[in-house]
């Protein structure tokens, strides 16, 4: 039976004590996990989230990637 390859397309954690809880499950399930880091990131629509944020059409939030948190935090802060 030949290993199947899974390519995560993320940065890795930066956390360094904690093995990755994504790339730990899929290989206790059999699976060669491989993760391509992006080779730049910058925020996008860092205005619209703003606008988003002021709406109250929303009654809470669930953060979903690091990257999320730190892009309200940028609306929030202003920086």
């Amino acid at each position: 039976m030949s290993v199947k390859t899974v390519l995560l397309f993320r940065s890795k954690t930066d956390d360094t004590s904690n093995e990755d809880v994504y790339e730990k499950l899929l290989h206790d399930h059999g699976y060669h996990v491989k993760t391509i880091s992006p080779i730049q990131f910058r925020f996008i629509n860092i205005d619209l989230l703003s606008t988003k944020l002021k709406s109250n059409d929303y009654y809470g939030l669930i953060f979903t990637s690091k990257r999320a948190v730190e892009a309200v935090q940028r609306v929030l802060t202003g920086t």
